[in-house]
């Protein structure tokens, strides 16, 4: 099993470790409020984004992971084909070059596969983005001293936001809206001016509380991990349970402000329902109701048993500390691979000089009536210029016999791993091929003859 696939394996294994402990938790804590599930869900991504810097640290325990060898082929083995190949009908002349890529390099695929995937999702980032500078473009601005300015002032000043809020208006937009990481923005439908003071205090503490929360960063973390972990099905489970607890908390900003359950309820459905018949693309922006969360969103504001209150400093702290002791014991236990030898001549404990051989790939080796000895000093010549770590391979040769050193072979190969060229050249001559203190020992029967 190659690097690359494994670290793709524990890199799900680890992401998903994360994600099933920020789930039971939350199961535990089912009573919790929507700003402690979103802050926990915040940390949970937090630490997915880190997870891949813990690399760099060597950890203390492993988790090995045995790859069991493929029985041997007739029709591909090569220590089955005649001492003379043609490169013609070679298994490693004849194919083509993608064939040999993903023999030699099975982790491409997979890495052009994610790619692919993130770069999807990363653009429509992109192009959300577009969506709303040209849904900003169609606003315009309203000033502190009117009616809104005046409320959302106010409003911000009683949630503790300390960052300046610009206001806007557009006659195209069909719910309130917010957006912007550093400098926050909400942009009102035109008919707000002619809302009452309950429905406007509402929508405006709705989208104040996404600014207090810092949700737009937390938006933009999400789509990172998204990106990152997007073959995992758990890290789109936990991203859409995000928003909705996002969402809910920002209703539970309103609710403690004084505002009706059930006049809430009704508005958040008739700005669902102008959404719907807009059909408006709001980009990255928050919008107050999104209908992919509304039934939700609607049964926790009428359920008179579920917890309104924010998350305090003391429920941050927990969260933290339990995100840190996770991502500490994460950081410890590493999955590492081991190929099963197959069943040749080099069984034994891998080492890290075979570790070398199976990815040191040579790019061609031609030889025609060559003694053994001869056919290793080739191969010496090539491991240099092939060796992922352009290193020396110390190859020895020892306790040949008369027929050892005489016997002749001829041998042609395309992009052939250096551990399966020694192999089929110790087969070939009859001698012993191992690992032995770091180093390639290939050793005939006859000591005295050495």
């Amino acid at each position: 099993m190659n690097a690359i696939t494994l670290l793709m394996i524990d890199l799900g294994l680890r992401s998903s470790a994360i994600l099933i402990v920020v789930f039971a938790l939350l199961a535990v804590f089912r009573r919790a409020s929507a700003g402690a599930r979103s802050a926990a869900w915040r940390v949970g991504f937090l630490l997915l984004s880190l997870l891949p810097l813990t690399y760099y640290f060597e950890p203390p325990w492993r988790l090995t992971v045995a790859e069991m060898a493929p029985p041997p082929s007739r029709e591909r083995s090569i220590f089955n084909a005649p001492a003379e190949l043609d490169p013609a009908n070679s298994i490693y002349g004849g194919r083509s070059m993608m064939e040999s890529l993903e023999e030699t390099s099975p982790g491409v695929t997979w890495i052009v596969i994610w790619m692919a995937g993130a770069g999807v999702l990363l653009m429509r980032r992109f192009i959300s983005g577009r969506q709303l500078r040209k849904l900003a473009g169609q606003t315009m601005h309203l000033t502190p001293k009117s009616r809104q300015g005046r409320l959302c002032k106010h409003l911000a000043t009683s949630l503790g936001i300390s960052r300046r809020v610009r206001l806007r208006q557009g006659p195209t937009l069909a719910v309130p809206v917010t957006w912007g990481i550093r400098r926050p923005v909400i942009a009102l439908p035109t008919a707000s001016s002619d809302w009452d003071e309950v429905q406007l205090e509402a929508a405006l503490l709705h989208e104040l509380g996404h600014i207090r929360n810092r949700d737009a960063s937390s938006r933009l973390l999400a789509t990172a991990v998204q990106a990152l972990y997007w073959p995992n099905p758990l890290v789109w489970i936990a991203a859409r349970a995000w928003r909705t607890a996002q969402e809910q908390a920002c209703d539970d900003h309103v609710l403690l402000k004084g505002t009706p359950a059930d006049t809430y309820a009704h508005q958040l459905v008739e700005a669902a329902r102008s959404l719907a018949v807009a059909r408006q693309r709001l980009g990255t922006a928050l919008a107050m109701a999104l209908p992919s969360t509304l039934e939700q969103r609607i049964t926790a504001i009428l359920n008179p048993r579920v917890n309104h209150q924010p998350v305090s400093r003391g429920t941050w702290f927990k969260i933290s500390t339990a995100g840190v002791l996770c991502l500490t014991l994460l950081t410890m236990v590493q999955i590492r691979g081991l190929a099963a030898p197959a069943e040749d001549s080099s069984k034994g404990n891998p080492t890290e000089i075979q570790d070398l051989a199976e990815r040191t790939v040579l790019p061609e080796l031609k030889l025609r009536m060559a003694s053994l000895e001869e056919a290793v000093a080739a191969i010496r010549l090539k491991i240099v210029e092939a060796s992922p770590e352009k290193r020396p391979l110390k190859i020895t040769v020892r306790h040949l016999s008369v027929h050892d050193r005489q016997a002749k072979m001829s041998v042609d190969f395309i992009q052939i791993p250096l551990h399966e060229a020694l192999n089929y050249i110790a087969q070939l001559a009859g001698v012993k091929f191992s690992y032995v203190d770091n180093e390639v020992l290939i050793e005939g029967n006859e000591p005295a003859s050495d």
